[in-house]
């Protein structure tokens, strides 16, 4: 069934054929209406949306257009489950409000009866979506500035991995040239062995010495 009204001083007024800034109610409706509402300039797409029960609630926004799928409670009497929820579609098309639902709700005949204005519906539905957009931005924020702690400390903890390794490596080379298979200068010392560890010990104390002036630590 679809129902068009639009605000005037007396509050809502039944219109038979579509107008400017117009609040049209859509529910439960026949192919003829659903072709109607396409004929209106209504995307078939979010018509379908707004009757599929198993839609999800979510935001699309166009230049053209602003679509909210929202969750609403519906009971069922005669079923062993008193309360389901179902999808409600709101186009906000231009000064142009469409809802769109598989069941007649309350909440549409308290419109209907003008103790809501229309126009303070749309009204605080675009203050909601600026809220919304302005706690999107937010929350991107953060997590952008998240990320970037979470980098530096991954940096750090890289950088002082690197300096360790390179420290363990220096006397690895060291003791790598008294590991050949060729005669070298003061291999048969007396102290070769206490020489050799203490260059590598040198050049450690060095390494860590360099990257400690370096902020590697």
């Amino acid at each position: 069934m679809l129902t068009i009204y639009k605000t005037s001083e007396q509050g809502l007024e039944q219109l038979e054929s579509l107008a400017n800034g117009a609040w049209i109610k859509a529910v439960d409706l026949t192919p003829e209406e659903i072709q109607k509402l396409v004929g209106w300039g209504i995307d078939a797409d979010i018509i379908n949306y707004s009757l599929d029960l198993d839609e999800i609630p979510r935001m699309e926004r166009d230049e053209n257009y602003t679509f909210i799928l929202i969750l609403i409670p519906h009971r069922q009497p005669d079923s062993d489950t008193p309360y389901i929820t179902i999808p409600l579609g709101i186009l906000i098309k231009g000064n142009m409000i469409v809802t769109i639902c598989r069941y007649e709700k309350e909440m549409f005949k308290v419109l209907a009866d003008g103790k809501y204005r229309l126009e303070d519906v749309l009204t605080e539905n675009q203050q909601a979506i600026q809220m919304t957009n302005i706690n999107t931005e937010i929350l991107s924020s953060m997590m952008g500035a998240f990320a970037s702690i979470i980098s530096n400390n991954l940096n750090g903890v890289l950088r002082v991995l690197a300096a360790i390794t390179i420290i363990i490596n220096v006397p690895a080379v060291v003791v790598a040239f008294y590991n050949m298979n060729v005669q070298l200068s003061g291999q048969n010392h007396l102290f070769a062995f206490l020489t050799v560890l203490g260059i590598s010990l040198s050049l450690i104390a060095i390494a860590a010495f360099i990257f400690y002036k370096r902020d590697w630590f």
